[in-house]
């Protein structure tokens, strides 16, 4: 793309963000895989009510949740900047 820093470093940091972002989404996966799992195999477990009278299917679904957000602050925090070249800094 025009106007965008290229380079060894610059591929160098889209392969790590990249992989972060990946393995990110196979954290997010096997837990949505597990809610899923548990939805079809154990339907009654999801009716337990572990804390103050929420079932186990809402604190779930909210825990998903919250993992989507923080996965999202995780890859915000390790995710790499590319570094501009000369002719970006130029503009």
């Amino acid at each position: 793309m025009p106007g965008l820093p290229s380079g060894p470093q610059t591929a160098s940091v889209r392969r790590h963000n990249s992989r972060l972002g990946l393995l990110l989404f196979f954290v997010y996966l096997l837990l949505y895989v597990g809610f899923v799992l548990l939805s079809a195999l154990l339907p009654a477990a999801l009716e337990w009510r572990p804390f103050g009278g929420l079932n186990l299917a809402l604190i779930y679904g909210f825990g998903l949740i919250l993992a989507a957000l923080a996965l999202a602050f995780v890859y915000g925090m390790l995710a790499r900047v590319a570094p501009a070249d000369e002719a970006s800094e130029a503009h």
